[in-house]
């Protein structure tokens, strides 16, 4: 029973371990925005994300194809996100063909803690430890917003 306790513990310390460790990883990052983004009942969630600039277009990257947000996109597409004090409107618009490019430029600016994340959760060519499967995130374009609705 002894043994048991301690393999339970280890694993269960081994978890949150990786959570914290994956969690402080991505807060020391470079830049982080948040995006205030609507979800399908309605309510206004924020996220704290990594953005990388491409020309004059912008690019989050968080959740699968299967996630709640990135799917009510096409129907809610406007989406708030705090960036450098200020708060601007961007259409998020998903584009999964954008992975390669958005994972290089995730590299490029966030160079060792982009390389452990994408160790544990895969890129767009490569398993990942902790996924066994390679990243299923979708890369969404951020356009100005010129419209009055959203969050």
């Amino acid at each position: 029973m002894k043994r048991l306790l301690v393999i339970v513990g280890i694993v269960v310390s081994s978890v949150i371990g990786y959570a914290a460790i994956h969690l402080a990883v991505i807060e020391v990052g470079r830049e982080i925005v948040v995006v205030h983004r609507r979800t399908p009942d309605g309510e206004v969630s924020p996220a704290r994300l990594w953005i990388v600039d491409d020309g004059e277009v912008a690019w989050v990257h968080n959740g699968d194809a299967d996630t709640p947000w990135i799917r009510h996109l096409a129907d809610e597409p406007i989406l708030e996100i705090e960036r450098g004090g200020e708060t601007l409107r961007f259409r998020g618009i998903p584009d999964r063909s954008a992975d390669p490019r958005v994972h290089r430029l995730l590299r490029e600016k966030y160079g060792a803690a982009d390389r452990l994340v994408r160790f544990w959760a895969g890129t767009d060519t490569e398993t990942g430890v902790v996924t066994g499967d390679t990243c299923r995130a979708v890369p969404v374009r951020l356009e100005p917003a010129t419209d009055g609705a959203g969050p």
